[in-house]
């Protein structure tokens, strides 16, 4: 079974060679478990969305950039990355589980850089994501012309518009009320840690 990582990495390949991310994960083979294949594709989308900003920041703290051969460890340390900014999974259990991701592609060599540019990054967080974001599009990973287009189009916006452009959807669920009311949904949900609100 493949690791949900590394069929992230897969996917997200898929996706800079042309291919829709819908297209990818509906092929995806390799994930039985519904967390893992869950897993994969919240990396695979995270990913996408913060492409620009995750690889900037790749781009600090590599000494010179991969040859076109490594495009996937490339990738690797996009995931590792984005699990560390941007997930809830633990920090040690990204790092080891990305670093680990080097043997899964075959290159166990590269498991020592892995783990250096992913070590450098949790320490160096704060400055490295004050230069990145010192370009406000870069930080919003939104290519230039598109933070440009949304800057003219309503003036003095454009950071609060681009900023709302990455925030996730909020979750709909709907309740069957033959089976239990609203209030007690909440309830549970509440009870759970999962803030709610009628709709």
């Amino acid at each position: 079974m493949a690791d949900a990582r590394l069929v992230a990495v897969r996917q997200v390949l898929a996706v800079l060679d042309g291919r829709s991310l819908d297209a990818a994960l509906s092929q995806s083979t390799g994930v039985s478990d519904d967390r893992d294949r869950a897993l994969a594709a919240e990396l695979s989308y995270g990913v996408c969305r913060w492409y620009r900003r995750l690889d900037a920041l790749l781009q600090q703290l590599l000494a010179k950039p991969l040859k076109a051969r490594d495009r996937d460890l490339h990738v690797l340390m996009l995931v590792g990355a984005y699990q560390l900014l941007y997930s809830r999974v633990p920090e040690h259990a990204a790092l080891s589980a990305t670093v680990e991701g080097t043997r899964g592609l075959g290159k166990p060599w590269a498991s020592k850089l892995v783990n250096g540019v992913l070590r450098r990054l949790q320490r160096e967080r704060t400055r490295l994501e004050a230069q990145v974001d010192a370009i406000p599009a870069q930080r919003y990973a939104l290519p230039d012309w598109l933070f440009d287009a949304i800057e003219q189009a309503w003036p003095g916006r454009g950071e609060a518009i681009a900023a709302a452009l990455q925030q996730r959807p909020p979750m709909t669920l709907r309740v069957d009320v033959a089976q239990v009311t609203r209030s007690a949904y909440a309830a549970e949900l509440g009870a759970s840690g999962i803030a709610a609100r009628p709709h």
